[in-house]
């Protein structure tokens, strides 16, 4: 009997700090890095063109991350929950249905462990977002 107990208070206490370890919640008053992003958000685009890997990536939240193609193009991706690796993966790829191209809807981040669907892209102005920058330093 204490065994099971002792088994309970560990399995509780293991869940626990898996919640704990999540992605922080925003507070008010502050910009959250994708708020940042957005600033410079010129809508939605079906498709991107892709030609075997992109320059960066990096996670944003637990179903959006960015990806450059290059100094001047990032584009925000959003995946259909649940996308559990994401903010974990040291390395990402993408799935394509037509070669060269990634397209909402149809195809996938692929994470080390899961495929995450990609339910829309966002062209994100980020040559203008770092001259903005430059300005308030």
């Amino acid at each position: 009997m204490k065994l099971k107990i002792h088994l309970s208070a560990l399995s509780v206490a293991a869940l626990l700090t898996a919640c704990a370890s999540g992605i922080p919640q925003r507070t008010e008053g502050t910009f959250s890095e994708i708020d940042r992003y957005l600033q410079y958000d010129q809508g939605s685009v079906g498709s991107i063109n892709y030609f075997g890997r992109f320059d960066g990536w990096r996670p944003l939240e637990r179903e959006k991350l960015l990806v450059w193609d290059g100094l001047d193009n990032a584009y925000l991706v959003t995946v259909a929950p649940p996308c559990r690796d994401l903010d974990f993966t040291n390395t990402i790829g993408f799935t394509t249905r037509v070669r060269g191209t990634i397209t909402s809807g149809v195809d996938a981040v692929q994470t080390s462990s899961e495929r995450c669907r990609i339910i829309e892209i966002r062209r994100i102005d980020y040559r203008k977002m770092k001259a903005d920058e430059k300005k308030e330093e």
